[in-house]
């Protein structure tokens, strides 16, 4: 039985086996396979087979869970609806999908939209083009001032570019437009992106992936929302003015073929729901009142606030259509809470041929509540997701899910939160953290924002159980880092007083802290009078500034005693306890009070928020061994974490702001004063992102992988890179704590090296190593520069500052690249993230050009020649981040093979991406341990001149097929083999050309072969025909047999194989050359009784579109079966005299890393 028929999965693939047989290659096991072979496909054999395998992403500890439902085929083109899940932690104010808490429905996709600043749109459409961003040297030049000052004044300008997320059918990243118009994706990637969207924001997205495959965004199925602060709030944000796109939904995949699958949306309309709460208190900590003349200047300020989504149009998915049929979707509730309850396949008649369905737990959570609860709704759960017979509605197989103790999660919005959000169990009255700072020691701010393991599984996956009975079990932990931590040491401070003298002792406060201080007077001697002026204080050992005073000036006659007690903020600098007493006082004064005077540094390991994969244990319900796989992440050789936190919690920042006011008693209005209000601000959401740039917060460098309880099977040692995200750099004045981070962290979870031990009476050895080095390259790197502005002025103050004309700056601009034509424009954005295109009006008549779009003050002055211009230095704060397209690939990998001797055999693989034209694999060369080498060359349609219009180069770059032409193999630098296709318009291969020459020729790597499609040396191997609906028709080899094809089910599936036939001779045979679903009867005959093909071999295939093939009959007529179990999986294959040829017993499947 031909392999082909044991391993292809879906239907879909056997089009794509047809076209891309003549090359196969890889990075792991290149190589050059030219033989042709085809047999049709078996069923979607491995969907919901193989349980339990779940990869682990090692760096982070998190296991991604993936159960596949079905897989949704028309010809050449497939989706796969799953459901996937990651474990690291429910956080408290996480909203549930359409399957629930934790889960996502991977069906189609999306491309959401963040907008940074003003819509890219609005300043598109005012100035007829895009602003060119200044190279910021800093503030006080004119061209940074008048940049900024644009933005916030006239909002002509935005040096923000919004940002495009997307995620489609394996597809995932996020992409946006700088400010030149020019495309960059993040990661760098092949994907052609055309971005067609109207003055608001409406329109579509279309992109086309490397195999030439189109896929439409938005349309009408777009989503528009705005956020809004809940009534009763207090100093909340106003509502944005306007809604804004936020989403385009996937509507349809295009083939180049032809072949089409649709998606439909049912539009929910406007609804809200609570997103968040925020809360600030706000604290003036330079009391000046020089600075606070007009008393503008609040010394508390405290923000109670809910925010609220709205959505003005929302979309929720309903059906997935081709022409063979279609899937649909029933997912209850018109606003946030949607939930997916059953899914339908059915056939090109409507009959429902698959049924699903998904039941839930629903919890109400009834403890950890505050007044932001009151109206949440329920959680729940994804409990089961069972396959449901269409014929007598019972479920033929479940997969049931339990979790860790889901009825104790918090509801949403409550206050028992560590830093990164997830559940600790503490009976906190807020949400502002606890802070030392001195500002905020007797503030209200009190929350315990700890880590607690035991709180923040609770909600988590803890097993899943399959349709075979079988299950995987999920083990925890917390994530920690190794670091220090401080431990306070104190000093019992006791000082007393002498008569008529002043005495000090050193206060040396290690931080800022509140302390309680015992004051008391005893009485020494009775003179029947009154004891008068005992001083006390605290002072700043250095300035003298006082921070306690108190002084105790008579005490009655029956008092033997006095004793006050005061709570007092200290500094964390060197202070002074001072006792002053004066003659004739008979008491003795005495101050007491503990402080923190030392902090010692101790390292530990620290938990941090989110949990990690500690141990999965896979049960196969069968005579099979449980398999058990553990997980460690400590540094090899220690017991201290490898984990790397890139930022800490930060809940302070602090600001100034001016406000401009009326001076004096108002009699004079010319008469101006600015306040300046200095403010430390306690928040209660950590003001810097505690996750990089690619949504984790802690990444692990070493992680050992045990086989067995205690690795009685062997272990692995994974090391991984470790690059982090940079904070925005300042340009001027306050650090802005919320702007966006660099993504400088391309090469983070990377993984470096491997190390797989087996484990025998003497302990573990080394049996293999594999080392991986990864390469940035500068050729194709774009960078996005975009400023971060918060205004310090309210309102803005107009400032002039004077400057001298010179050489200089005469000729200083700001530019703009715009159309200067009167007419509607029709943008054309830059498509490929390949090339540096600058955004263009493809309107008829447009006049495309980078002219002066503001020019220096100096313009037409003569040298010498004061001028003046606005000064906006003071009244802002300045921070640049960058959007980095980073062009990065593995460029070498080294196999260490170790023997039970310990003797080593190298193996080295070097990659070389020699054309950042199209970023693809250029060169491959594997060293073998006895030095030998095999290297492969590759070249792809982007190394072609356009002008080969007879290789349809140009057709095939603009549809960005992104495939290889031509690839070469060589031993030891003589040329052993190669193959060439020659594509159609479509992206088909029509022609294929071999090496054929027996001689030994030294070859190299052309990096010029513009103008040279097919070498000399290379002969004819191969020709492909089409038919109307661009299917594969005819094969012909030169002087060989042709093989010719019938296609039934509307072009979706072979029905027929032909050997020794033209298509011309096989219609003759035929009464229907495009069936619309198997041979009729009458066909079949008529092909094996036809005498056009009396010396033809003669193959057919039936298909239920649903599962694949299920019978095959040879030019005999002896006909094999595939048969299918209640599960959709291939069961067994029967020849004609009923022999299985094939069985296949499903058990449980083994699980990746």
């Amino acid at each position: 039985m031909n392999n082909f028929v044991n391993n292809l999965i879906k239907p879909a693939s056997i089009v794509t086996l047809i076209l891309t047989c003549v090359f196969s290659f890889g990075q792991t096991d290149p190589g050059i396979d030219t033989e042709f072979d085809f047999t049709p496909a078996t069923p979607n054999a491995a969907s919901l087979g193989s349980y339990g395998s779940f990869p682990v992403d090692l760096s982070n500890g998190a296991v991604n869970v993936n159960i596949p439902i079905y897989t949704f085929s028309n010809g050449d083109l497939s989706v796969p609806i799953s459901m996937s899940y990651r474990t690291t932690g429910l956080r408290v104010n996480q909203t549930e999908t359409w399957l629930g808490l934790g889960w996502d429905l991977n069906a189609g996709g999306v491309i959401t939209r963040s907008v940074m600043g003003l819509a890219d749109e609005e300043v598109l459409n005012k100035n007829s083009g895009l602003v060119q961003y200044p190279e910021i040297t800093g503030m006080g030049t004119w061209e940074t001032d008048e940049y900024i000052r644009q933005n916030l004044n006239h909002r002509t300008i935005d040096p923000q570019n919004d940002e495009f997320s997307y995620n489609f059918l394996g597809y995932s990243g996020k992409f946006l437009h700088d400010h030149k118009g020019a495309l960059v994706t993040i990661p760098k990637v092949n994907l052609k992106i055309e971005r067609y969207l109207d003055n608001i924001g409406e329109g579509e997205i279309i992109i086309t992936t490397p195999d030439g495959v189109k896929h439409y965004f938005g349309g009408t199925y777009i989503e528009k929302s705005r956020m809004n602060s809940a009534p009763g709030g207090t100093n909340c944000l106003p509502a944005a003015s306007v809604f804004q796109v936020t989403a385009y939904y996937l509507y349809k995949i295009e083939h180049p073929t032809g072949s089409t699958i649709t998606f439909e949306y049912t539009p929910t309309g406007y609804y809200a729901y609570d997103y968040g709460i925020q809360r600030k208190e706000e604290r003036r900590y330079f009391t000046d009142d020089s600075q606070n003349k007009c008393g503008s200047c609040r010394d508390l300020i405290i923000s109670k606030c809910r925010s609220i989504m709205e959505v003005e149009l929302g979309q929720k998915l309903s059906k997935i259509v081709s022409h063979l049929g279609s899937v649909e979707f029933d997912i209850e509730g018109g606003s946030r809470l949607q939930k997916l309850t059953d899914m339908r396949v059915l056939d090109e008649s409507e009959e429902i041929k698959k049924m699903y369905n998904f039941s839930y737990l629903d919890i109400d959570p009834g403890s950890f509540t505050n007044e932001y609860t009151e109206d949440v709704p329920n959680r729940y759960f994804l409990e089961n997701f069972s396959e449901i017979d269409p014929i007598n509605q019972e479920p033929i197989k479940t997969h049931s899910f339990n979790y860790y103790s889901p009825e104790e999660i918090a509801p949403r919005f409550s206050f028992a939160q560590d830093h990164w959000g997830l559940f600790n169990g503490k009976d906190n009255l807020d949400i502002l953290p606890d802070s030392d700072h001195y500002l905020f020691l007797q503030s209200s701010a009190s929350a315990d924002r700890s880590v607690d393991f035991d709180f923040a599984v609770k909600g988590s996956l803890k097993s899943i159980t399959y349709p075979t009975g079988g299950s995987t079990d999920f083990y925890y932990e917390s994530n920690s880092v190794y670091g220090s931590y401080f431990t306070d040491i104190t000093t019992d401070l006791v000082l007393d007083g002498v008569l008529n003298t002043t005495v000090t002792e050193p206060v040396n406060s290690a931080k800022a802290q509140s302390v309680n201080i015992q004051l008391k007077l005893t009485k020494t001697a009775s003179n029947g009078g009154t004891f008068h002026d005992t001083r006390f204080y605290l002072k700043d050992a250095a300035t003298g500034d006082i921070y306690f005073q108190r002084n105790l000036e008579e005490m009655l006659p029956e008092d033997n005693s006095i004793i006050e007690y005061h709570s007092v903020v200290i500094p964390g600098v060197p202070l002074e306890a001072e006792i002053v007493t004066s003659n004739g006082n008979d008491v003795i004064p005495s101050i007491a009070f503990t402080y923190v005077s030392e902090l010692e540094e101790n390292f530990a390991d620290q938990y941090i928020g989110g949990i990690r994969i500690q141990k999965m244990v896979q049960n196969p319900n069968s005579d099979a061994q449980e398999m058990i796989k553990t997980y460690t992440y400590e540094e090899f050789g220690t017991n201290r974490s490898s984990g790397h936190q890139r930022f800490i919690p930060h809940y302070l920042s602090d600001y100034f702001r001016y406000t401009e006011c009326q001076c004096g008693d108002n009699e004079n209005p010319s008469c101006l004063d600015i306040d300046r209000c200095d403010m430390m601000v306690l928040n209660g959401n950590s003001t810097r992102t505690l996750m990089n740039s690619k949504g984790s917060h802690v990444t692990y460098e070493n992680v050992t992988i045990s086989y067995g309880e205690n690795a009685e099977n062997g272990k692995e040692e994974v090391t991984f890179k470790i690059m982090d995200d940079g904070l925005a750099r300042i340009e001027h004045g306050n650090e802005i704590l919320e702007a966006p981070l660099s993504n400088f962290g391309w090469g983070n979870g990377l993984e470096l090296n491997r190390k797989l031990y087996k484990k025998d009476e003497s302990g573990f050895s080394v049996l293999k190593e594999t080392t991986n080095v990864y390469s940035p390259d500068p050729r194709a790197l774009d960078v996005s520069k975009n400023l971060s502005i918060r205004r310090k002025f309210d309102p803005w103050i107009t400032r002039k500052f004077y400057m001298t004309c010179d050489d200089n700056n005469r000729n200083k601009t700001l530019n703009i690249y715009k159309c200067s034509a009167s007419h509607p424009h029709e943008w054309k954005y830059g498509q490929f993230s390949t090339e540096n295109e600058p955004i263009q009006c493809t309107a008829t008549g447009a006049d495309n050009e980078l002219v002066t779009y503001l020019p220096h003050p100096c313009k037409n002055e003569s040298n010498g020649t004061t001028v003046h211009a606005e000064y906006i230095t003071l009244q802002v704060d300045v921070a640049e981040y960058q959007r980095i397209s980073e062009w990065f690939y593995k460029s070498q990998t080294i196999e260490e093979l170790y023997d039970d001797a310990g003797n080593v055999m190298t193996v080295t693989h070097n990659y070389d991406y020699d054309k950042p034209e199209h970023l693809q694999l250029t060169r491959y060369t594997m060293t073998a341990a006895d030095g030998s080498q095999t290297t492969e060359y590759h070249y792809y349609p982007q190394d072609f001149s356009r002008g080969l219009t007879q290789y349809n180069i140009a057709a095939l770059q603009d549809g960005n097929f992104v495939r290889p032409i031509r690839s070469e193999k060589m031993i030891n630098g003589n040329f052993s083999s190669g193959s060439l296709l020659k594509y159609n318009e479509l992206g088909q291969p029509i022609e294929k050309y071999d090496y054929r020459n027996s001689a030994a020729v030294s070859r190299s790597y052309e990096t010029d072969i513009q103008s040279t499609y097919v070498p000399s040396n290379f002969e004819l191997a191969m020709e492909w025909q089409y038919d109307t609906n661009n299917k594969p028709s005819q094969m012909n080899k030169p002087n060989g047999k042709p093989v010719t094809f019938i296609w039934g089910f509307n072009g979706s599936f072979p029905v027929a194989k032909i050997e020794n036939a033209t298509i011309d001779e096989a219609a003759t045979g035929l009464t229907d050359m495009n069936p619309s679903g198997n041979l009729s009867e009458v066909d079949e005959q008529l092909l094996r009784s036809s005498g056009a093909l009396a010396n033809a071999i003669v193959t057919t295939y039936q298909y239920d579109p649903i599962y694949g093939i299920i019978s095959q009959i040879d030019t005999n007529g002896n006909k094999t079966e595939y048969n299918y179990d209640d599960m959709g999986r291939l069961k067994s294959i029967v020849d004609h005299e009923g022999n299985i040829l094939q069985q296949n017993t499903y058990n449980y499947g083994s699980q990746d890393n």
